[in-house]
């Protein structure tokens, strides 16, 4: 015959495990002191992490943002898996800003400190996100990323508190333009936003110059080109 049984759980080790899988898709940001920040993957729970220096010589505090994948039996389980294309911005008040794709979702999220805890948002769905880079502009998030679905690079910025999206180049149109990867974005002083990004069926180099809404992009570099 079978019957229940309670077995005791081994006692824990007093020595904590180390961690090695932190520092996945890391990106950096200076805040107002000169201070580094950094956004990552911390890839043993899936999940995107930022890490606050300070000091002289700099140590870092660090905590997960968004998404802690279930781990059964040293496996990821769940249905979140994110961290990837991680990217940080601080605003004038050093208030951070991040974005990151969760490939689990196919989905574009976003989170900053509202100084009560993380506020987490979808910004965009359906196979977007890679390629993430975000900054601020007059305040507000703008993030460049790719739409893997349409091979194209799209734009998402907050107007008025709601964010809205937009194809900034669809390549040639096509589903194999592939048109908005490895994404880079910058905001000029004047509020003015760059975005640097390959064009990889044309095999060139594109920027996009602008603001929301209002896009003109150059390529800056082909094969026809040369060097």
């Amino acid at each position: 015959e079978c019957s229940d049984q309670t077995v005791a759980a081994p006692p824990q080790d007093p020595t904590p495990a180390p961690s090695y899988n932190r520092g996945f898709f890391v990106d950096m940001a200076l805040d107002s002191t000169g201070q580094p920040w950094l956004a990552y993957q911390a890839r043993d729970t899936t999940a995107l992490a930022i890490a606050k220096g300070s000091g002289d010589p700099v140590t870092f505090s660090h905590q997960s943002v968004d998404g802690e994948g279930e781990v059964q039996g040293g496996l990821l389980i769940g249905n979140f898996d994110g961290g990837y294309y991680a990217t940080i911005a601080l605003d004038a008040g050093d208030v951070p800003h991040v974005a990151h794709w969760d490939k689990e979702g196919g989905r574009l999220r976003y989170a900053t400190d509202s100084g009560e805890g993380w506020e987490l948002v979808t910004v965009d769905t359906g196979n977007v996100g890679q390629f993430a880079s975000i900054g601020v502009r007059q305040g507000e998030p703008i993030i460049a990323y790719y739409d893997y679905g349409a091979g194209a690079l799209k734009v998402a910025s907050v107007s008025e508190g709601s964010w809205t999206t937009e194809v900034v180049d669809a390549g040639d149109g096509s589903t194999t333009s592939r048109c908005g990867k490895y994404a880079d974005l910058l905001v000029g002083d004047n509020g003015t936003v760059h975005i640097a990004y390959q064009d990889e069926a044309a095999g060139i180099l594109r920027v996009a110059s602008g603001t929301p809404g209002n896009w003109i992009s150059q390529t800056w570099h082909s094969v026809e080109e040369g060097s």
